[in-house]
């Protein structure tokens, strides 16, 4: 069974390779995003350095089919691609290595938030029921839908330990995406307000340059993504490309609208730094 199974698997890596089409058909029909349809190019935008900004490609390979649930099938670019996932220097490791971070697990693209949180030497926890709630020094709300977490959050009977954590706790929280409609939510609190969906549909997602105060330049992969309309009594840590907040930090909670997981350990670095106070 085993030696069938890494068979099966060693197969689909490398037909992904030859055939992105056949591997979207025969390994995870959902998996869409950044497989661009285009004849010529499948490869999609995405980050790098300040130097990069402006023709990066995200590393298909580093994609999950968890993301295909709120990606754009088509974010085209044909230009050089960098290291998906910042290098990590030995300080980093050193710096968070005590740190445990949950992750919720339950539905969207939690595995590349424990994937950069992991390449940090951030002890990672999937947090899937009440229990998983005890000891952590974080918590990191995926994005996905809102909608579908919401409801799974209710039967696992998280909303309330997770509301608790987070208002009366003080625990420091990451929302990416949906994370961020949740935090402005009741489960947050927090008083900025988000509009679902707001910049248009799967195929109106992009990617921007932005500048994030402490932490430099990163490359914003918006997909489907919310946009905050007002930060209300949050810190405004980084705006798109029409001035809008798109990552802002109120109190404990960090709402932002794109998807640093995707591109970069910067983003969660700050967040963790939080997470030593």
């Amino acid at each position: 069974t085993r030696h069938f199974a890494m068979t099966g698997m060693l197969t689909a890596r490398l037909m992904s390779r030859i055939s992105p089409r056949w591997a979207m058909r025969q390994t995870f029909p959902l998996a869409r995003i950044a497989l661009g349809m285009e004849s010529n190019a499948m490869t999609a935008t995405a980050p790098a350095s300040s130097a990069h900004c402006a023709s990066a490609t995200l590393d298909t390979s580093m994609i999950t089919p968890e993301h295909s649930i709120f990606a754009s099938p088509v974010l085209v670019s044909r230009v050089s691609r960098p290291p998906l996932i910042c290098n990590v220097t030995s300080v980093h490791m050193s710096l968070y290595h005590n740190r445990t971070i949950g992750v919720l697990a339950l539905q969207g693209g939690w595995r590349a938030h424990a994937d950069v949180l992991g390449r940090l030497g951030v002890n990672v926890h999937h947090v899937r029921c009440p229990s998983d709630m005890g000891g952590l020094d974080g918590l990191v709300l995926p994005g996905g839908e809102s909608t579908a977490i919401s409801a799974a959050l209710g039967r696992a009977r998280l909303w309330g330990p997770i509301q608790q954590a987070i208002q009366e706790g003080g625990v420091p929280v990451l929302g990416t995406c949906a994370g961020a409609i949740l935090l402005a939510g009741e489960l947050g609190g927090a008083t900025c307000t988000l509009d679902r969906n707001a910049y248009g549909s799967q195929t109106a997602s992009f990617t921007h340059p932005l500048y994030v105060e402490d932490v430099g330049d990163v490359e914003g992969v918006f997909i489907r993504a919310p946009r905050i309309r007002s930060e209300g009594e949050g810190r405004v840590l980084a705006v798109g490309r029409e001035g809008e907040p798109v990552l802002v930090r109120e109190g404990n909670m960090f709402l932002c609208t794109f998807h640093p997981e995707l591109v970069t350990s910067s983003v969660h670095k700050l967040f963790l730094d939080a997470c030593m106070d």
